[in-house]
């Protein structure tokens, strides 16, 4: 820096004579040399930068006052005297041998005559001044101020850092983790993103200083959650662009990361606040992982953020911080289940309008569901089993209009199932299973036309169960076991219908045929009831049938034999505890003996009754796995 000052000012000191040169011929008087001075006198701001290189200026300037002297006016040659008037005739002659002559004669002699006016010294610099003989052609006189061009521009503010330098990104970089991070210790994964956007990375903040500051958060993250051991972690902490790193998504339109999408990638440690800081992500998407700690709050306060899913770790701290709440204008899905969160669901969870997700299963919530939640009519998802809600389903269920899908299971509800559930028009899959529900099921229920499954087992429900339920044609899974429902099985027709369980009810009546002509029916179980009648005939004609549990009735008559090709998916026939009649079939026995690792249970009243040799449906030696004695008649 002291270098290039130097030689500015020395260029300036070269401007400057050759202005003096012009002034002395021109006759101008000592203003000019006044102004000249002003212009380039160094200022207090100069000097404080390294006054040395100012010397060539100064220099020049006591120049400029020995040309001009005290008097004002420009000092000339002394007059002519005695001792050199010849000398002067003769060069005033045109012809050259006299002029030869004079100069010859010329001698260096000393004059008498005491002049006071003082000479000009010979300058020190090499630059040659203009000769003292007056020219033939006209000298232009030079102006009173100095001309501007004829003046160098020079800044003597200190030179900015390239960006794209060395010490321009060290620079940058460490302002950009201190922005974002703060003070942080040697090693940590900070200090390891650090080193690595210095001593690796090539980004530089020319055109885009979020380029950097994303970059630095990402390594943070990278370093925070067990990087090196992830299942997949392609390109990550390389100098490619962010958006070539496994999981990082990136805008088309912008280049910058929108999305974070690394679920079941073996992550661990912590999520780090850092993430918080790149303000163009969307999504965060890290569910199935092994991640620790609280989930960052500045998550929350994300401007674009939308989705956030962190779902099966084991994250601790609330479930509901307040910072949450400031992301209502964008935040569209909240995941956080199977975690080790806690909180209370709060009445400001109505402020959560765009709402769609709301998944909070697994955690240590408690409390009630409040009112405000019905609020969210842009739901479409409120899961949150097992999670210790007490109190009752809101009456205001019904409000939810977009609602899909509803699980309350595994807790503490206690109360009616609120009637208005059957405005839930578009509701496809409720699960209020394992709770403390009591009245009955409503008639309302049965008229979800797109109702898919609807578990509600494990409660202490009582009445029947609503007929309307047999016209729902794309109702798949329906259980109910475990309550004190009474009645008869309503005769289904779904075409779709694949798994029932009403075991451990008081239903009564026959088993409907109609359940065994769903092509899908995989799963049929009525245990312990009290069912009359025969078996179905076509029970054997469902083509996927898996279980089928008849056990724990008062079933009577025989047992249809499944005819060959049929029944090939079997695995579990119980039949026992009933009345029926008759021997076991071969086609079972056959069966058995075909599939032996598939057919694992076929279990009959095949053991003789107590004190006598009567056995109700004797089975084949190595046929049926378990025995029972059956009902006496």
């Amino acid at each position: 820096m002291h270098l290039n000052a130097r030689v500015l000012s020395l260029v300036l000191a070269t401007h400057l004579l050759q202005h003096l040169a012009s002034a002395v011929d021109s006759k101008v008087d000592q203003r000019t040399t006044r102004k000249l001075r002003g212009i380039f006198t160094p200022s207090v701001e100069t000097t404080s930068l390294d006054e040395p290189f100012m010397v060539p200026l100064m220099d020049a300037m006591r120049m400029a006052e020995d040309k001009v002297g005290k008097g004002g006016k420009i000092s000339k040659a002394p007059k002519s005297t005695k001792c050199n008037s010849k000398s002067s005739k003769a060069s005033k002659s045109t012809k050259a041998s006299k002029s030869s002559k004079s100069s010859k004669s010329t001698k260096s002699t000393d004059c008498e005559d005491g002049s006071t006016e003082p000479t000009l010294n010979p300058a020190p610099s090499p630059i040659a001044l203009t000769s003292s003989t007056p020219s033939r052609s006209p000298t232009v006189m030079a102006s009173s101020a100095p001309s501007t061009s004829a003046v160098p521009s020079i800044s003597l503010e200190p030179t900015a850092f390239d960006c794209a330098s060395d010490a321009g990104r060290a620079r940058d970089a460490k302002q950009i983790a201190e922005d974002i991070s703060g003070s942080f210790d040697v090693n940590s994964p900070q200090d390891l993103a650090l080193d690595w956007l210095l001593n690796v990375d090539i980004s530089n903040a020319c055109e885009d200083i979020s380029i950097m500051s994303d970059r630095f958060a990402l390594a943070v993250f990278y370093y925070s959650a067990g990087g090196v051991d992830w299942i997949n972690n392609s390109g990550w902490i390389s100098t490619d662009s962010a958006c070539d790193w496994h999981g990082v998504v990136c805008s088309d339109l912008t280049g910058k990361p929108t999305e974070l999408r690394l679920k079941q990638n073996a992550l661990s440690g912590s999520f780090p606040d850092e993430i918080g800081a790149i303000e163009s992500i969307t999504v965060i998407q890290v569910f199935q992982n092994n991640l620790t700690g609280a989930i960052p709050a500045t998550i929350y306060t994300l401007p674009e953020i939308v989705a956030v899913d962190f779902e099966e770790n084991q994250f601790t701290g609330e479930l509901f911080p307040d910072e949450l709440f400031s992301a209502s204008a964008t935040l569209k899905f909240y995941r956080v289940g199977n975690n080790a969160l806690s909180g209370t669901i709060p009445n400001a969870i109505s402020n959560l309008t765009l709402l769609r997700d709301l998944w909070i299963s697994d955690n240590n919530v408690g409390g009630d569901i409040p009112d405000s939640l019905t609020e969210l009519v842009n739901l479409k998802s409120f899961l949150a089993s097992n999670s210790g809600l007490g109190g009752t389903i809101p009456p205001q269920i019904g409000n939810l209009e977009n609602l899909l899908q509803l699980d309350l299971s595994s807790n503490n509800l206690g109360g009616v199932i609120p009637e208005s559930i059957g405005t839930l028009s578009k509701l496809e899959k409720m699960y209020i299973q394992g709770n403390a529900l009591t009245g009955s099921i409503p008639n309302s229920s049965s008229q979800i036309l797109l109702l898919n499954e609807f578990f509600a087992d494990d409660n202490n429900l009582v009445g029947s169960i609503p007929s309307g339920f047999s016209e729902l044609t794309n109702l798949q899974n329906f259980t109910l076991a475990n309550n004190t429902l009474t009645g008869e099985i309503p005769p289904f027709t779904s075409p779709v219908l694949t798994f029932i369980d009403f075991k451990n009810n008081r239903l009564t009546d026959e088993i409907p045929s109609s359940i065994f002509e769903s092509p899908e029916l995989r799963v049929m179980i009525v245990s312990n009831n009290l069912l009359t009648g025969t078996i179905p005939v076509n029970y054997a004609t469902a083509p996927k049938l898996t279980d089928l549990w008849l056990n724990g009735n008062f079933l009577t008559g025989p047992i249809p034999d499944p005819l060959p090709g049929q029944l090939l998916n079997i695995e579990e026939v119980l039949l026992y505890n009933n009345t029926l009649s008759g021997d076991v079939p071969d086609g079972f026995c056959t069966l058995r003996e075909d599939f032996p690792d598939q057919f694992l249970f076929l279990q009959a009243d095949c053991e003789p009754f107590d004190g006598t040799d009567d056995i109700a449906n004797p089975c084949a030696p190595g046929c049926c796995t378990t025995c029972f004695q059956g009902r006496q008649v």
